[in-house]
């Protein structure tokens, strides 16, 4: 049905009559008046442009009334975002998550009184996939948005929206646009808070990233992440339980209602399927202790790494590295000694040339290339190639450890330029020659890398790269090329580009790439004997070559 409505008042009606009555009088006086059609045509139109003058100050609306046979809808929104698996409403003597708790509410039927003045829908948002991991879930954001946006196209009878969160929307666009389409509607929003207004006095092991398979003698790093609720600032322990007797613990110190995120190693020894436990001692003020530990599985395996040195002289840092992986057990290493004057070398392990074929290659996890190049009597252009391929393709690990002859300048201009992780000076190939000994020293990022770790607390390890025997030659650095990472600089010698890096790190497609710019890490057995020096070729070869083996693993 179709009526007429008009918006102004009674008096205003009134009102308008009486001048839209006055005006008709004066048009018919003046018509008979005047006489004449020209002048009945005249007052005629006169007064039909007064008649809907006076009609328009009426306001009228044209009213059609539409009579709905389906019932008026209400939505009922639940969120089902991770933030809802966090443990802070007090049910009784538990403390439930809001996702139980709301999940207690919805088995009650709560939303049974609104039956009477609609139908009630109930929809849950932001559930992140049902194959996403833990640590992804808990993450996963509230969109708010997206589920009011959703709610109002689907239901086009809509007529309320009463939504139940734990919070403001974090993921997706700002909910001021969806709620200002439901007012346009005059459809209302109605929210209702699940959990605490403040989080429980808490310590929280939120995160550990540990691998699906580790290597004996391997050190593992695995990152953590902790969340303090808690007023005061929190000096404790992280503990690794593997369950073989020993523990690993790291001191740490959690800032008061902060985050810490750090990594702990652990070196694997038993080879096989492991449980292990990572966990904080609670705290006496804690509201929850259960939540203070990961279990994790890994397999731990025993493998033979593959490694080739490839070099040219019999120099101390080549001879010491060969001694070094010949006695490591869990490296099975091949030698080629471009000797310039003598041809190759011979002798146990020793191969007579290069392995110039992608089967011959392949076979290998990581290779060093020492001070050695692409000529006559050296390297071919095919081998660097394949270098290359083996790298990128296949995961392995390639290690240049350069030379005062500065057999290293000749690949700048080959295959494995874009995988050196410096520039070097050209102009100075024979490198720079030091009259003291000069240490290497850790950058930040170097003070956490697995490469450089010899003692698990951090200032500890520091000081004993402070105390390690120094070097008297170094290749000529200029700088880092981007997406290196910087491990170790030289302690004296700054150009514009602030103290030349020695230790440099670089991803290069599947595999990673090392830049040794000294030959003098043999120098560390002063005092030691191999303590350190093998320890670092052993930290370097498993660290190299884990991409490779965790592909292997995937079936790639």
């Amino acid at each position: 049905m179709t009526t007429w409505s008009f918006a102004s008042s009674p008096w205003l009606i009134l009102l308008g009559a009486a001048v839209w009555g006055g005006a008709a009088w004066l048009c018919w006086q003046n018509a008979t008046r005047r006489g004449g059609k020209a002048a009945v045509f005249m007052e005629a139109l006169r007064l039909v442009i007064m008649t809907l003058l006076v009609f328009t100050l009426f306001r009228p609306e044209l009213v059609r009334r539409i009579e709905r046979k389906e019932s008026p809808q209400i939505a009922v929104l639940l969120d089902a975002s991770g933030s809802m698996t966090t443990r802070d409403v007090r049910g009784g003597s538990n403390i439930l998550t809001r996702a139980e708790w709301l999940a207690a509410r919805r088995a009650t039927n709560f939303w049974k009184p609104l039956e009477k003045s609609g139908k009630v829908i109930i929809e849950d948002f932001s559930a992140p996939p049902a194959d996403t991991n833990f640590n992804a879930q808990a993450e996963a954001g509230t969109d708010l948005s997206a589920a009011l946006e959703a709610s109002l196209q689907r239901h086009k009878n809509l007529r309320a929206v009463l939504v139940l969160t734990d919070g403001d929307w974090n993921a997706g666009k700002p909910p001021l646009l969806a709620a200002a389409r439901f007012r346009e509607t005059d459809t209302p929003i109605f929210a209702v808070g699940v959990g605490a207004e403040q989080a429980l006095p808490d310590l929280v092991l939120e995160r550990a990233t540990v691998p699906s398979y580790g290597l004996i003698g391997e050190q593992i790093s695995i990152p953590f992440r902790i969340a303090s609720h808690l007023p005061r600032e929190v000096k404790t322990q992280l503990i690794i339980d593997a369950g073989d007797g020993e523990e690993v613990k790291k001191d740490i110190t959690i800032p008061a209602g902060g985050q810490l995120q750090d990594a702990i190693v652990w070196s694997p020894r038993n080879v096989g399927e492991q449980t292990i436990s990572l966990r904080l001692p609670p705290e006496a003020d804690e509201a929850l202790t259960d939540n203070n530990a990961q279990q994790f599985r890994i397999a731990v395996r025993s493998e033979t790494l593959k490694v080739l040195v490839v070099d040219s002289l019999p120099r101390w840092e080549y001879r010491y590295l060969r001694n070094a992986l010949e006695r490591d057990p869990g490296v099975e290493s091949h030698c080629v000694l471009f000797h310039p004057s003598l041809g190759p070398g011979g002798g146990r392990n020793y191969l007579s040339s290069f392995p110039g074929t992608k089967e011959q290659l392949q076979r290998y996890d990581v290779i060093f290339l020492g001070d050695v190049g692409v000529g006559e009597g050296e390297l071919k252009e095919s081998d660097v190639a394949l270098i290359r391929g083996l790298v990128e393709q296949q995961g392995s690990g390639l290690i240049f450890l350069p030379g005062r002859r500065g057999r290293q300048m000749s690949l700048l201009n080959g295959p494995l330029a874009d995988l050196m992780p410096v520039q070097l000076d050209d102009k100075r190939p024979d490198g720079v020659v030091l009259q003291n000994e000069v240490p290497l020293l850790l950058s930040s990022v170097g003070k956490g890398h697995l490469l450089t770790r010899f003692d698990g607390d951090e200032n500890r390890n520091d000081d004993i790269w402070k105390n390690l025997p120094g070097f008297y030659w170094s290749a000529a650095v200029e700088k880092s090329r981007p997406g290196s990472e910087v491990l170790a600089v030289h302690a004296s010698m700054r150009n514009a580009w602030g103290r030349v890096p020695l230790l440099v790190t670089r991803p290069a497609g599947s595999g990673k790439v090392l830049f040794m710019g000294t030959d003098s890490a043999w120098r560390w057995r002063r005092g030691v004997e191999d303590k350190w020096h093998y320890r670092f070729w052993s930290q370097v070869v498993r660290w190299m070559s884990h991409q490779r083996h965790l592909a292997e693993r995937a079936g790639v």
